[in-house]
């Protein structure tokens, strides 16, 4: 039993590249904000502005 295997054409080829690098383009600038706001980079220094 002889299986083909599906032999995807240069220009389906190169339009699945362009989709998965958008979409890693995409999750690396989530990933950044992500890391950003768990790290408190943007923080202003009031880390505790409620009343001692």
């Amino acid at each position: 039993m002889s299986q083909e295997k599906t032999r995807y054409s240069d220009d389906e080829l190169a339009e699945f590249r362009e989709l998965i690098q958008e979409k890693l383009k995409e999750a690396h600038v989530d990933y950044t904000l992500l890391v950003g706001s768990l790290s408190h980079n943007d923080d202003h220094g009031t880390d505790d502005t409620g009343r001692t």
